[in-house]
């Protein structure tokens, strides 16, 4: 009994040891760190299931400048590849594109920033969604037109 004491409190001194050695060396100078972030969210336990979302449920993950109406004079390619009635409609969409990207909550965490992409066409109005958690989405103008036809009531 007294040999299966001693191996123990070998091992638990021989733990510390190591555990003070990897800590002491994790900010010395020329130690390279690596961050990783880790989504957590499988592997909560809830007690009731998610609530489904509702317009002001996903406007409030909308940061209050992140959707930004353009102008003809401040985007002028855009306009010119748009022409006057789709760019009204681009613009029109922007806060549709916007929830749909906030829809995405395994993706992103919050929308940060949206604008019009560059892949966007005469037939299809594309945007890009900028999250918090650094992730883009890609937001397409049937995407769009589906969020505003879902929460378009709620207006």
């Amino acid at each position: 009994m007294s040999e299966l004491r001693t191996l123990l409190e070998r091992g638990s001194a021989a733990m510390t040891i190591m555990a003070i050695l990897v800590l002491s060396g994790c900010d010395q100078p020329g130690t390279e760190h690596t961050t990783q972030q880790v989504n957590l969210a499988p592997f909560a336990t809830k007690a009731e299931p998610d609530e489904p979302d509702t317009l002001a449920s996903l406007e409030a993950r909308i940061d209050d400048y992140a959707i930004l109406p353009m102008t003809p004079g401040g985007y002028p390619t855009y306009y010119e590849v748009l022409g006057p009635g789709r760019f009204k409609v681009a613009n029109d969409l922007t806060r549709w594109a916007a929830i749909a990207g906030a829809e995405q909550r395994a993706l992103c965490d919050r929308v940060t920033m949206i604008g019009v992409s560059q892949q966007t066409t005469q037939n299809d109005i594309v945007w890009y969604v900028d999250c918090a958690n650094k992730q883009r989405l890609l937001i397409d103008e049937a995407e769009a037109e589906d969020a505003m036809l879902r929460f378009g009531q709620a207006v």
